[in-house]
C-alpha cells in the first residue's frame, strides 16, 4: 500500500476493507501512532499552516474521508479509494480482535449514551476506560497511561484531535489513536447522519451544511480547493504529454480483469502476466463490486460505464482520451467501437503506436438492430483497420476478410486455450459414462455468433 499525495498532503488510497485490514495490522504489531482523516479542508490546511502540516505528515495512516480527497486521488494518481468511515472501521475492528479501547469525546451525557450504545452493538470489544471530552489534559494522559490500550478513539473535532494525538504520543508506549470527530455525538443519537444514498455520492457535507448553515463560511474553501486541484491535474497532464513514457501500454476495449465475461478478457489476463511493459488496463465499474486497484502486472482504471451495448462507444472513448492524457503513446485496442479516435490520435500525433485487434465482423451481428447502427459499426471497423499501426486478427477468416474488405495486411495471433491446466483425473465410467465413446468438446460464450445450436444440430446428425 503506497502512501501518495494530494497537494503535497499525504494520502493512503484505500477503500473501508483496505483499511481495516490495515488498521487491525498496526494493532496487532502494537504500532505507535495516529490516524489523520484526510479530507478538502486538510489539504489546503496542509499547505497552509506550517504547524498543522507536520502533524498530518508524521501520522502512520492518512485515509480518504472526504470527496476531495477520493476525487484527488482518482484526478492525480488514477486510483480508486472511497471515504472512510474510520471510527466505525475501528470499533469492529476492536470487536473482531477483542482490542483493548479507550474513548474520549463529547459531553458528559451524549458519551454515556455513546459508551452504553457502543457496549451494546460490540459485545467483544474490551473497553478499558472512558471520558468525556471536557477533562483537561493531565486527567487524560493520566488515565491512558494507567489502562494502557492498543486503540484510543478521540472524538474532540480536527484539528484538535489530530494534535492531542500527536501530543500524548510523547507519552506512552503503545497505542494506535483514531480522530473520531462528531462519531459519538452520532452514536449516542444527538447528531444525525446524512442518508445513505448522500454518503454514497459524496453529498454529505450539503446534509451538514443544511442541518448546521453555519458550516457555509467553513464551505467557502471548496472553489479554491477545485481550482488548485484542476491546476494540479492540467498540469501533469502536460507534464505526461510532453514526457511520454513509451513503456506504457493501454489496454482498452473490453470489460476488464480479472477475466469474467469473454476470450477477449481472458486474453488480457494472460498478457498482463508480463512485467516489461507497464500495463494499464481500462475497465468498466458496473461490472465489478471489488475493485483492485492492481492486478498481476497491471493498474486498473475504471470507467463508470458498461464496456457492452451502444454505450461501448463512449466507453472507448472514455478511455483512449483518459489513457492519452495520462501519458501513454501506445494502446492495445481490443475491438473496434471506440475507432472514431484512432484518425484522430493519429493525425495528433503521428508517433503514436496503435495495436487493434478486431475481433470479429462487429457489425455483422444480429443483436445490431437497424441501418444506422450496422453502417456506424462498418464505418469504425474501416477506421480502425485503415489508421491502426498494426491490425491483429485472432483466426485466418477474419485475417482474409481483411485482407479482401480493406486490402491491409494484418498479423494471425490466435488466443485461447493456453491458460487450461492439466491435472492427473481418474476418468472411470463410474465418475464419466462418456469415456468409451467418442466426443468433441466446445467451450465458448453462448450467443448467436458463436452457432452453439448449429455446432448442437451437426454432431446430432
Amino acid at each position: 500500500m503506497e502512501k501518495l499525495e494530494i497537494l503535497g498532503c499525504p494520502c493512503f488510497a484505500v477503500n473501508e476493507a483496505q483499511a481495516a485490514k490495515h488498521l487491525a495490522e498496526l494493532v496487532q504489531s502494537q504500532e505507535l501512532g495516529y490516524t489523520v482523516a484526510i479530507n478538502a479542508e486538510k489539504i489546503l490546511k496542509h499547505s497552509d499552516e506550517s504547524g498543522f502540516n507536520h502533524t498530518i505528515d508524521n501520522a502512520i495512516f492518512p485515509y480518504p474521508d472526504g470527496s476531495g480527497a477520493v476525487l484527488g486521488l482518482r484526478w492525480l494518481h488514477g486510483q480508486q479509494s472511497e471515504k472512510v468511515n474510520m471510527p466505525v472501521v475501528a470499533l469492529e475492528v476492536a470487536n473482531t480482535l477483542s482490542i483493548s479501547t479507550f474513548i474520549i469525546g463529547a459531553n458528559a451525557e451524549n458519551h454515556t449514551k455513546a459508551i452504553s450504545n457502543i457496549r451494546e452493538k460490540y459485545e467483544n470489544i474490551e473497553i478499558v476506560g472512558h471520558l468525556h471530552g471536557y477533562h483537561d489534559y493531565e486527567t487524560l494522559l493520566s488515565a491512558i497511561k494507567r489502562t494502557q490500550p492498543k486503540l484510543i478513539l478521540v472524538a474532540m473535532g480536527s484539528p484538535k484531535q489530530e494534535k492531542f494525538a500527536a501530543q500524548i504520543l510523547t507519552k506512552i508506549d503503545l497505542g494506535i489513536v483514531i480522530g473520531c470527530g462528531g462519531a459519538l455525538d452520532i452514536m449516542a443519537g444527538a447528531l444525525k447522519r446524512a442518508p445513505n444514498f448522500m454518503v454514497n455520492n459524496h453529498l454529505e457535507w450539503l446534509f451538514r451544511l443544511y442541518k448546521e448553515p453555519w458550516r457555509l463560511k467553513r464551505q467557502l474553501f471548496l472553489p479554491r480547493f477545485m481550482w488548485r486541484l484542476t491546476l494540479s491535474w492540467l498540469k501533469q497532464r502536460l507534464r505526461f504529454w510532453a514526457t511520454p513514457d513509451w513503456g506504457r501500454v493501454a489496454v482498452v476495449g473490453t470489460v476488464g480483469v480479472p477475466a469474467s465475461y469473454g476470450g477477449l478478457e481472458t486474453l488480457v489476463d494472460q498478457i498482463v502476466v508480463g512485467d516489461s511493459l507497464k500495463w494499464t488496463v481500462y475497465c468498466s465499474s458496473r461490472h465489478y463490486d471489488v475493485r483492485p486497484q492492481r492486478y498481476k502486472n497491471a493498474n486498473l482504471i475504471y470507467i463508470p460505464l458498461s464496456a457492452n451495448g451502444p454505450v461501448s462507444v463512449v466507453y472507448d472513448i472514455l478511455s483512449i482520451t483518459h489513457g492519452l492524457f495520462s501519458g501513454h503513446r501506445q494502446f492495445l485496442i481490443l475491438g473496434t467501437s471506440g475507432a472514431v479516435m484512432i484518425p484522430i490520435l493519429r493525425f495528433f500525433i503521428p508517433s503514436i503506436h496503435l495495436v487493434t485487434n478486431i475481433d470479429g465482423v462487429e457489425w455483422r451481428r444480429e443483436k445490431w438492430k437497424g441501418f444506422v447502427a450496422k453502417r456506424f459499426l462498418k464505418f469504425s471497423e474501416g477506421l480502425a483497420v485503415n489508421h491502426s499501426s498494426v491490425v491483429i486478427a485472432d483466426n485466418d477468416i477474419i485475417a482474409e476478410y481483411v485482407d479482401k474488405e480493406y486490402k491491409r495486411e494484418c498479423m494471425t495471433i490466435a488466443y485461447g486455450g493456453d491458460h487450461a491446466l492439466v491435472t492427473p483425473a481418474d476418468l472411470s465410467s463410474q465418475q464419466i459414462d462418456v469415456v468409451d465413446k467418442s466426443f468433441y468438446l466446445a467451450l465458448c460464450r453462448i450467443e448467436p455468433e458463436n452457432n452453439v445450436a448449429l455446432t448442437l444440430q451437426a454432431f446430432s446428425e
